[in-house]
């Protein structure tokens, strides 16, 4: 592994990071309570790496959402063998409350 290798992987982690401390906090205190220093202050980096990475606030909600979006395919994927219309939708109501319950 190069520096190259080594330096997009610590950059991904870092992100990861911010993406995890600003999930943790949204859920403690609601978004419009969570700052971006809060966030900076849960990774114990300063408020402008987080601007490195995302624009503002809202970005990173967005991000969170996306990843949200991309896990409740991935839980729907089984359902591309159903053929029974109805059958289909039944369980995708039941993996969709599954998810939520699990994921708030």
């Amino acid at each position: 592994m190069g520096i190259t290798d080594r330096k997009e992987r610590d950059k991904e982690g870092l992100r990861e990071r911010i993406l995890v401390a600003a999930k943790s906090l949204f859920l403690e205190k609601g978004v419009e309570k969570t700052s971006i220093r809060n966030i900076a202050d849960r990774i114990e980096y300063s408020p402008g790496i987080i601007y490195h990475y995302f624009r503002d606030k809202n970005e990173i909600f967005h991000a969170l959402h996306q990843g949200g979006f991309l896990q409740l395919m991935e839980k729907m994927q089984v359902l591309a063998s159903v053929r029974n219309p109805m059958e289909r939708l039944k369980a995708m109501g039941s993996i969709y409350i599954r998810f939520a319950m699990e994921k708030p």
